[in-house]
């Protein structure tokens, strides 16, 4: 039953060798050194088997116990007292992704367009951005009107799935402030790394989905409200961005299942749409499996066949 218990044994190995090696060394180490050491390696050692206990598919939405974060997508206090050494090696993670697509992808697309559900509605996995990042993709989503155009408006809806980071919510909060006024709504699922996609059990993704849709839906009501009552023509558009750390296997793996709840996507095709938005990305059977897929599909089909006509 135990899952992943090798992560908290490989974790504890690399910082016993590296705090028992100086312990040791009698000659040269102090016995307030050999002290520090050991203390370090205990506190690895019980932070990598909470990690490994945090990978256990016990109950919904499991992991939000282990990985808290605030509203504003920071990670609370006690979970960096609890997984400080694996939060920081993913920051670190993080700074180096961003700096190897900055140096190395030039002349190579990597895409972060958003794709179009509808009218009013489009969808954009990414990966966690950095303040320059911010700047310059919410240039290229959220777009001016043109002169003489009925005035557009944008809500943006940031889906964080990194459990081992904070999320930029709060950044691209204040940058939509100061440029497209867009108001900006914060939804947390949290996703562990090593993580399958099934893990999560299909209500917590519909959960999810359904909190989307409540988000989309009022503003709408909102905007048709305020249009009627000012007497304007105009619309709005909602971009659903949903982001892990480096990687995009878990963001673009989640808005694969939404776009399959939205009915944009059936499990016959989403191979190919794949292929054609997301080149690169490497999202093997064993992470996003067919079963799950199959699953989303057919609560798509159920739930449409129970709409009156």
């Amino acid at each position: 039953m135990i899952k992943h218990l090798a992560i908290g044994g490989i974790g504890f190995l690399l910082i016993a060798i590296a705090g028992f090696y100086p312990a040791n060394m009698s000659m040269i180490a102090a016995e307030m050194i050999e002290t520090f050491a050991i203390i370090i390696a205990l506190y690895w050692l019980i932070s990598f088997v909470m990690l490994a206990c945090a990978y256990q598919p016990a109950r919904p939405m499991q992991d939000t116990r282990w990985f808290q974060k605030s509203s504003s997508g920071r990670l609370t206090a006690y979970t960096w007292m609890k997984f400080a050494p694996i939060i920081i090696i993913y920051n670190v993670m993080s700074f180096l992704g961003q700096w190897y697509f900055k140096v190395f992808s030039k002349g190579k697309k990597y895409p972060l367009t958003p794709y179009a559900i509808s009218d009013s509605v489009s969808v954009v996995a990414s990966p966690r951005l950095t303040q320059t990042g911010i700047d310059t993709h919410l240039t290229n989503w959220v777009c001016s009107p043109e002169k003489n155009k009925p005035l557009v408006r944008y809500q943006i809806i940031v889906v964080d799935l990194a459990a081992e980071i904070s999320s930029y919510v709060d950044k691209l909060e204040m940058t939509t402030k100061d440029t497209a006024s867009a108001p900006v709504h914060y939804l947390y699922l949290s996703l562990l790394d090593l993580q399958p996609l099934n893990d999560v059990l299909l209500k917590d993704y519909i959960d999810l989905f359904e909190r989307i849709d409540a988000l989309i839906r009022l503003a709408e009501t909102r905007a048709f409200v305020t249009n009627n009552k000012d007497k304007v023509e105009g619309s709005l558009i909602t971009l659903i961005n949903f982001h892990c750390v480096v990687g995009l296997s878990r963001s673009i793996g989640v808005q694969v299942l939404y776009l399959l709840y939205c009915g944009t996507l059936i499990r016959y095709n989403y191979q190919s749409w794949l292929e054609q938005h997301y080149p690169h990305a490497h999202l093997k059977g064993a992470y996003l499996p067919q079963s799950l897929v199959e699953a989303m599909a057919n609560y798509k089909s159920i739930e449409y066949s129970k709409t009156p006509l």
